[in-house]
């Protein structure tokens, strides 16, 4: 676990790169890009994972009210079932 936190937070502990360096215009533009291409990920797995959720929570509740409607039936038809003869 500890791995992970510390490979998702890699990037703030990082030194950017500064223009005096060799090439420090084309490492400002990668970094923008990748940065771009990072934050579209993250709005598509955003709505992904809120869809999911969503349809976890809508299956969730349909099950509720499956069990509580044979609950239901049970309660108001107990006595057609009645094994006492």
């Amino acid at each position: 676990m500890e791995l992970m936190a510390a490979s998702a937070y890699h990037h703030l502990s990082t030194s950017s790169p500064t223009p005096a360096d060799d090439g420090g215009e084309e490492n400002n533009a990668q970094e923008t890009a990748a940065h771009q291409q990072i934050a579209r990920r993250r709005r598509k797995g955003g709505c992904a994972g809120l869809r999911r959720r969503c349809n976890l929570v809508l299956k969730q509740q349909r099950t509720r009210l499956y069990i509580l409607r044979r609950c239901v039936t049970m309660l108001l038809c107990w006595h057609e079932h009645d094994l006492s003869d």
